[in-house]
């Protein structure tokens, strides 16, 4: 039977009789790879590129680490908090319902926010009670001061509840 061009071969070809060249990224279809043709690897490895764009494998983490980029150029890497955080003025909620906060937007201010409302301020040498809020102390407790102390405490429409 004529042919044009090679008579094909008469066997099936294995992988072995591939060139390492032979299937380029060009002549392979888009998703033609699934996760399943991936090379096996360790539970909580990750994959990324290198600075010169080979994958590579980065190491599984230790537990309560969080992956933190190292820049570009450079793999990320799993590290523990260095135990600071800066919110840069953002809040932070404290619960569930996201009605309880403290912020510190404006300079040299941190506002505390519970239940939904504005309770208290505080500024470097001032602690602002806003009008409609109370201070309770319970019983047993007490306000003390180890300096001088003006003998009494002014109200401009705020309560100050003692023994409850």
């Amino acid at each position: 039977m004529p042919y044009l061009g090679k008579t094909p071969a008469s066997e099936a070809l294995a992988t072995s009789d591939l060139a390492d060249n032979i299937i380029t990224e060009a002549k392979m279809a888009d998703d033609a790879i699934a996760l399943a043709e991936l090379k096996a690897g360790t539970d909580g490895e990750l994959i990324t590129w290198d600075a010169s764009g080979n994958p590579v494998a980065i190491g599984v983490g230790t537990s309560g680490h969080f992956l933190k980029s190292q820049g570009a150029g450079s793999q990320p890497v799993f590290a523990a908090h260095d135990g600071a955080y800066d919110l840069q003025g953002a809040k932070l909620t404290l619960d569930s319902n996201a009605n309880t906060s403290i912020t510190a937007d404006s300079d040299d201010q941190i506002d505390f926010e519970i239940a939904g409302a504005d309770d208290f301020q505080m500024t470097a040498n001032t602690f602002t009670i806003p009008s409609g809020s109370t201070v309770a102390i319970a019983a047993g407790g007490a306000i003390t001061n180890a300096g001088t102390m003006a003998p009494d405490i002014s109200s401009t429409g705020k309560s100050l509840v003692f023994g409850n």
